[in-house]
């Protein structure tokens, strides 16, 4: 594999593999995703929160959302780890993960 084809495959951006808190819980988990809408994060025991990009707060070394984690459970989707994640075109560069 030549050194363009690796580059096309980075994953990277302002999320990617931050820590993810929420206003009550200190560890929800960590970004594994992004897309210009949401970001996808895996918390503990199989556990995937597709968050919208509007419910963040602050970013800096983790990721902040702006709401309780009674709110994220009840109204952002929850699926399992095992579930594929697309791998889709972004602005010429192939994003893949996992």
């Amino acid at each position: 594999m030549s050194a363009t084809i690796k580059e096309q495959y980075l994953v990277s951006g302002k999320y990617f593999n931050k820590g993810v808190k929420t206003l009550d819980a200190p560890d929800l988990g960590h970004v594994v995703r992004e897309t210009p809408d949401k970001i996808v994060v895996f918390g503990g025991k199989d556990q995937r929160y597709d968050i919208p990009i509007s419910e963040i707060k602050q970013v800096g070394a983790n990721v902040l959302i702006g709401l309780p984690l009674s709110e994220i459970e009840k109204n952002i989707r929850l699926v399992g780890n095992n579930h594929y994640l697309q791998v889709v075109k972004i602005l010429g560069q192939i994003t893949i993960v996992w």
